[in-house]
């Protein structure tokens, strides 16, 4: 799967007030589905990070962290939106995302899945050689850095 990128820069309005640092980029011929897909990483994210700091009530939550450590964030989450805790969905939680359970999901399944959410990072971060890793760090990391450690993209073997 490759992102149409021009479903993007297409829009001017878009372009004007968020994305016209990158509009060039985002035109450029021949970019391979890594440089796509990482455009359009950097892209969303440079709009959520502008948006975060507009809506100071945002609450931000990355994958790599709720994936590390499910109970503890899902419990601050609970927590900040003063909802109920309770040892039912800590168990569930549990169940859904432990060390037991497989990296990947069944793709025939829609609902239930149950992974192994401290996996699941290494394992997509493991499937891009270093070259790979390397070709997304440098088209996001002037945006990713703010909420992302350069270590998070393992570029040494």
């Amino acid at each position: 799967w490759e992102p149409d990128l021009s479903l993007i820069y297409d829009q001017a309005d878009l372009i004007k007030d968020y994305l016209s640092d990158d509009y060039e980029l985002m035109k450029r011929k021949n970019l391979d589905a890594i440089q796509k897909i990482s455009i359009l990483w950097r892209v969303a994210h440079k709009v959520l990070f502008n948006w975060t700091k507009k809506y100071k009530n945002w609450i931000i939550v990355k994958h790599e962290d709720i994936s590390n450590n499910p109970i503890n964030e899902f419990y601050k989450l609970y927590e900040t939106l003063e909802l109920t805790w309770s040892k039912n969905i800590e168990n569930k939680i549990n169940k859904y995302t432990n060390s037991k359970n497989p990296i990947n999901i069944n793709i025939n399944k829609t609902m239930g899945n149950m992974r192994n959410s401290k996996a699941i990072f290494n394992e997509r971060i493991q499937s891009l050689s270093l070259i790979e890793r390397e070709k997304v760090f440098n088209i996001v990391k002037d945006v990713c850095l703010e909420y992302y450690n350069r270590n998070s993209f393992k570029l040494t073997e």
